[in-house]
């Protein structure tokens, strides 16, 4: 089964993990694929790593990163734009047409318009949603043909709302523990920031974590809205974030798609 894991970082680390590489702008797709990878932030590879082994093909795009998207574009001659669809879009509904998956995986079901995963949906034949956060409108959810949550009370919700939808626990990356080389305080420092970006649920504060929650909220929610302070759980989300896999390094495919 070939997967295609479409995912988003934030711009604000893009910013800086590109300035602290001013070179990388102009490397491969390939190299600045890996690159990113490397920096174990979010989930980074672990979903095709973990599928491969298991037998199968996969491939994360991170949709917004422009440097990396652009790369790609030039080196398989993507020229146009698609109509219904941002020029951003364009291109990861052409690297979907070019991967042809059998099921196409959105880490973040607030990113792409409905247009896009309407495109996407046409070339996989099935369309999955992960979602921990907020969720949209349930119309938007239902372009998905399955859902998965790491939180019970989201996939009841779901459910109940006509929407297919599994329970897909929390993992962990074992590969970041190799990225962790400080002691004592500095350790558990370390450790923490490590769990923020891949999302190891409540392990110690949720305090920690609250930047990654509001990445998916829309900013006209209000603070009082968002956070609990006395529970230190969002209000409506009892948690966030994505599913995770622990893995070790992936190797190019032959598609050469830089994983």
């Amino acid at each position: 089964m070939r997967i295609l894991i479409i995912d988003t970082c934030y711009p604000a680390f893009l910013e800086r993990h590109y300035a602290a590489r001013p070179s990388l702008r102009a490397a491969s797709y390939g190299d600045q694929w890996r690159a990113l990878m490397d920096t174990f932030f979010g989930t980074a590879d672990a979903y095709s790593h973990n599928l491969r082994a298991l037998g199968h093909d996969a491939h994360e795009v991170v949709a917004n990163c422009v440097p990396l998207q652009h790369a790609w574009a030039r080196e398989h001659g993507h020229t146009r734009d698609i109509r219904g669809v941002s020029p951003e879009e364009s291109i990861v509904v052409e690297q979907a047409r070019a991967f042809e998956p059998d099921v196409v995986y959105v880490q973040h079901v607030h990113f792409l318009s409905d247009e896009a995963l309407m495109r996407l949906k046409e070339i996989s034949g099935f369309l999955v949603g992960q979602i921990a956060t907020e969720p949209p409108r349930a119309s938007r959810l239902r372009r998905f043909d399955l859902l998965v949550t790491c939180l019970p009370p989201f996939a009841e919700r779901f459910r109940a709302q006509g929407v297919p939808t599994e329970l897909l626990r929390l993992g962990f990356d074992e590969r970041a523990l190799t990225r962790v080389e400080a002691t004592g305080a500095e350790r558990l420092t370390a450790m923490s920031h490590v769990m923020t970006a891949i999302g190891i649920g409540w392990g110690i504060t949720w305090l920690a974590y609250a930047s990654d929650y509001s990445r998916f909220v829309p900013r006209t929610v209000p603070r009082s809205r968002l956070f609990n302070v006395h529970s230190r759980r969002p209000i409506n989300s009892p948690s966030f974030n994505q599913n995770r896999y622990s893995n070790q390094n992936n190797q190019n495919d032959s598609r050469n798609w830089g994983s």
